[in-house]
Order: structure tokens, then sequence, then C-alpha cells
């Protein structure tokens, strides 16, 4: 198993087919850094939960499925948000927002934020995944009518 921050990137599971890989944007991975310095046991519990996450799809777990987890919310355009449950109250809320792309089997790790700033997050992640359809749509063959 291969980590990143404390986080697995490469594990292979019995059984599955196809296997996930994940990809932290700079934005991400800069604000990883930002609010592990301030807020490190949330941060550390969102991570926790991100490796819950990915191993799930690597077990073959669709990830619409994953919803049903009370650390995962399902946010627009199929942005997933993870959050640092079970920690209490006292602890400030996290959120670490992922996509995970079915067709390509990557989970792009895009932002983390607080709650405070839920709504630019999610709105910064809708324009990360509508680019990255954009590009996937504009490499793939198109098909005669």
């Amino acid at each position: 198993m291969v980590r990143y921050n404390g986080l697995a990137t490469d594990i292979f599971p019995y059984g599955t087919s196809r296997m996930w890989k994940i990809e932290w944007t700079p934005r991400f991975a800069k604000q990883h850094r930002k609010l592990e310095k301030k807020h490190r046991q949330e941060v550390e519990a969102a991570d926790n939960n991100l490796d819950d996450y990915f191993v799930s799809l690597n077990q073959g777990v669709k990830p619409m499925q994953l919803v049903k987890h009370g650390f995962v919310h399902n946010e627009q355009n199929g942005v997933h948000a993870i959050d640092q449950s079970p920690l209490g109250k006292g602890f400030k809320a996290l959120r670490l927002y992922v996509y995970p792309d079915t067709k390509t089997s990557i989970l792009h790790a895009i932002t983390m934020g607080d709650k405070d700033k839920q709504s630019r997050d999610v709105n910064e992640c809708c324009l990360y995944v509508g680019d990255l359809k954009k590009t996937a749509a504009s490499l793939s063959p198109q098909e005669d009518e």
C-alpha cells in the first residue's frame, strides 16, 4: 500500500476487476496543508474517512452506495463531500470534496474546506467536474449519426 498524507493510494483487493487511483488537485493539497496546521484532529478524521471511501471503491462498492456512510454527503454534479465524523461537538466541521469518475476509475480529490465555505467549495467542485467532463467529451471518438 502506498500512502500520501496518510491516505491509501494503491490497494490491490481480491476479486476486483479494476483499480481506483486518487488524483489530488494542487488546490486540495494546499487546503489540506493549511487546515492541518489549525485543525489536525479534524483533518486526520476526514483523511481516515477518505481512506475508508477509497477502500470501499476498490472493493467494488458503487459511488452512490457510499452515500449511505454517515460521513459521505451527496453534492451537485456527482461530487461527494466527506466529513470529519465521528468527532463530536467542539471540533471544526470540515469537508473533503471528491469526484469519483467511474469511467476512468479515478477519484479526484478536488478541495477541502470548512463548513463556512461550503457553498464556495461546492461551486468550485462543480466547475472542476464540468471542465473534466468537457475534456473527456472532446477526447472521446465521435460516433457517426
